[in-house]
């Protein structure tokens, strides 16, 4: 399979669509959680809905992509792999 990178520009909208879609995981949770685990999932990007696609799904790439803009790059990996955990 073959790795396929993205630029800056895309990895920035992809980091607020996972920005918006954590945000209204939170805001919404308990309306969520009352569709079950693999609702919350949906939202966490973990089970893959075609339908509508978490904002999350792929978000290791755009960190990845967003690493040279970090002040600290020690800081912002680590940050990053806890983050995606």
């Amino acid at each position: 399979e073959k790795v396929v990178k993205i630029t800056e520009e895309e990895a920035e909208v992809k980091f607020r669509e996972g920005y918006k879609s954590i945000t209204y995981l939170l805001e919404h949770y308990d309306e969520i959680c009352a569709g079950g685990g693999d609702n919350v999932r949906r939202y966490l990007g973990t089970v893959v809905s075609t339908k509508d696609p978490s904002g999350l799904v792929g978000i290791n790439k755009a960190m990845k992509a967003l690493e040279g803009r970090a002040d600290d790059f020690i800081e912002y990996t680590e940050m990053s792999n806890e983050g995606i955990k």
